[in-house]
């Protein structure tokens, strides 16, 4: 009975220490501190009964000892756990007022999104991102579509009241690209049922990780990556950066680009819908600039100027053709 009572004893003291360790205010290290005089515990009891487990008999007898400690040991763990990840005071009022937010811009249509921490983003036609309220502990968004960054650079002083003032890198999130800046302005094109994912650096500097390799890529100003969304394969090159961000100001520049390809900017940029019925006609390769307030028919009158193919509208629905 004496040893019953002796086992009782210290599994409530171990009790009574987690509890104890969760109202100290600096809860994490008193808690790495049961969790160490628990080990300590169950060592020494360990050391000290050896003898006395030398029978099968007192192995029965010590069985709901251990199997208490155990018990014990694990909820020491758990409640370490979910209170470093949950519960700790710099994540409760986070995650009890931090909220996300989406936007999505229909085709036909550009938005611009003032972010908490002063980023300022251009949403494409077809686009959305998701984002939140406030930043805090990192500045991350997700983009599906096509947008403008023009990024705030960090600095030591706070973005909000939850912010630490360190240097937090801006975080660009798509299906198949990690975007990671610290000030800068950039385009990047992410649309799922696109063939190509574009990251193209204005000024300042990116970094930017395939979902599908661990290996980063750096950009420099007027740079361009290039992923294929079927083989993963990337490219970088030299561009002008101001011919793939002019969209935002509606302005269309196209450089060496597929009817195909022409085709698909037109329909997010004017809500329209264009199908090409030769298969030679969609990789036709085409260079030109529209400037802000050209009509879809008016750039499909320029572009079919001096070619084998003409367009008609029925239903709704742009045919290019053959001539």
């Amino acid at each position: 009975m004496d040893e019953k009572k002796r086992a009782a004893d210290d599994i409530s003291d171990i009790v009574q220490s987690v509890i104890q360790a969760t109202k100290h205010p600096d809860t994490t290290a008193r808690m790495e501190e049961s969790r160490e005089e628990v080990y300590g515990r169950i060592h020494r009891k360990i050391n000290s009964d050896t003898s006395r487990l030398a029978t099968s008999r007192s192995i029965r007898r010590w069985y709901p000892y251990y199997w208490a400690a155990a018990s014990v040991m694990l909820l020491v763990c758990l409640s370490y756990f979910l209170y470093s990840n949950y519960y700790s005071p710099e994540t409760v009022g986070l995650q009890s007022e931090i909220l996300w937010q989406e936007t999505y811009v229909p085709k036909g249509e550009h938005r611009e999104l003032a972010l908490a921490d002063g980023t300022v983003v251009t949403l494409n036609g077809g686009s959305s991102l998701r984002y939140p309220s406030s930043f805090a502990n990192g500045r991350q968004v997700f983009l599906q579509g096509e947008a403008y960054f023009d990024v705030a650079p960090t600095t030591e002083q706070p973005a909000d009241k939850y912010s630490t003032g360190r240097q937090y890198p801006f975080v660009v999130q798509s299906h198949l690209l990690h975007v990671k800046v610290l000030g800068t302005r950039f385009g990047f094109k992410a649309y799922q049922e696109d063939k190509q994912v574009v990251l193209t650096l204005e000024s300042g500097s990116v970094t930017a990780t395939p979902s599908r390799s661990e290996q980063s890529i750096m950009l420099r100003p007027n740079q361009q990556l290039t992923l294929d969304t079927k083989t993963g394969q990337t490219e970088c090159r030299e561009v002008n950066a101001a011919d793939y961000t002019a969209w935002k100001s509606g302005v269309l520049v196209f450089r060496e680009q597929t009817l195909e390809e022409i085709a698909t900017t037109l329909e997010r940029q004017f809500d329209v819908r264009i199908e090409i019925t030769s298969d030679k006609l969609r990789n036709e390769r085409y260079g030109a600039r529209f400037k802000h307030g050209e009509s879809v028919k008016e750039i499909l009158d320029k572009l079919s100027q001096h070619r084998s193919w003409k367009y008609k509208i029925e239903n709704g629905t742009i045919r290019i053709a053959p001539s």
